[in-house]
This record gives structure tokens, C-alpha cells and sequence, in this order.
């Protein structure tokens, strides 16, 4: 007789039916604890739960007291440009933190994010940290390259932003 198996293939949104993966959680939790982390890359084969994981990480329990998780899928946006890319992240944000609905002409300037932005929202966090848990990574480098397009340009944007950042 076999048993019912506990995983299914769509990614759980829920705690219902999430099963394995506590040493990771524990991990990134632990890592998030630390001063030093300020960057976590889980990565691996297609369809062994990574977006799953995320999910799970959006949870406050699953994450260190001072972080305030947002979830943000970059499937379908490797040909955006970086600007469209930023404004649907800060759609996130916004929607997360209860701010009003950025503009996204406001996102015509690449600075603006960084500059603007990303004040008002440390402004509601306080003396919390934003936590991206950014899922499909890899999809940005399945497309074919334009000189404007996120493949080119978020990677670079994230890295200087997590440099020039101190939260």
C-alpha cells in the first residue's frame, strides 16, 4: 500500500502542507540574525520548493524580530526595463507597508527608488529592515539580452544598493 505523498507541485502560499526544510529555515533565520548578512541567495534544481520556501519566509515566525518581509516574483519581467522592474517592486513595498500606491512615472528616474522611495518606506519601518525575498532569479538570465532590459541592469542595481544601503 503506498502512502499519501505530502508534496504537491504548485508552490504552497500556506503552512498547510509545508513540510521538510526546518534546517533551512533555521539557517536563514540564523543568518538573518547575524550583523554580518546583509545578502542570502538560496538557489537550486527547478521545482523542489524554493518558492515554497519563500513564502514560508514572508511569515514573521519563520524570520528574526526587526525584518519586514516582501515577496516579489520576477517571472515575466526579464524584458522590462529597470525602471518597470523597481516600480513593481515598490508597488510591494507599498502594498506591505500600507503607504499610497507609487506612480510609476515617478519610476522614469532610476534614482528615484533609492532616493525617494525607499525613505518614505524606512520612514513607516522604523528601526525594522526591509527583507526582499525575490523569487525566479534565474528567469532574467533565460531571456535574451537588451542593453536596457532588468537581465542588464537589476543585478547591478541590487549590488549597489545593498552597498550604498546601511539597512
Amino acid at each position: 500500500m503506498r502512502g499519501e505523498n505530502p508534496y504537491i507541485i504548485t508552490p504552497l502560499t500556506g503552512e498547510n502542507g509545508f513540510y521538510g526544510r526546518t534546517d533551512i529555515l533555521r539557517f536563514v533565520h540564523n543568518t538573518l540574525a547575524s550583523p554580518y548578512q546583509r545578502v542570502i541567495v538560496l538557489y537550486g534544481q527547478r521545482r523542489i520548493g524554493k518558492t515554497s520556501l519563500l513564502y514560508q519566509l514572508s511569515r514573521p515566525h519563520h524570520i528574526p524580530p526587526g525584518f519586514e518581509p516582501i515577496y516579489f516574483d520576477l517571472q515575466g519581467r526579464a524584458q522590462q526595463t529597470l525602471s518597470e522592474v523597481l516600480y513593481g517592486l515598490a508597488r510591494e513595498v507599498a502594498k506591505k507597508l500600507d503607504l499610497p500606491r507609487p506612480r510609476q512615472a515617478s519610476f522614469r528616474d532610476e534614482t528615484y527608488f533609492q532616493d525617494q522611495f525607499l525613505p518614505q518606506a524606512y520612514q513607516v519601518l522604523g528601526k525594522r529592515q526591509l527583507l526582499f525575498l525575490i523569487d525566479e532569479f534565474d528567469v532574467l538570465g533565460e531571456a535574451p539580452a537588451t542593453r536596457r532590459a532588468a537581465i542588464e541592469t537589476f543585478f547591478p542595481y541590487l549590488q549597489e544598493l545593498i552597498h550604498d544601503e546601511g539597512r
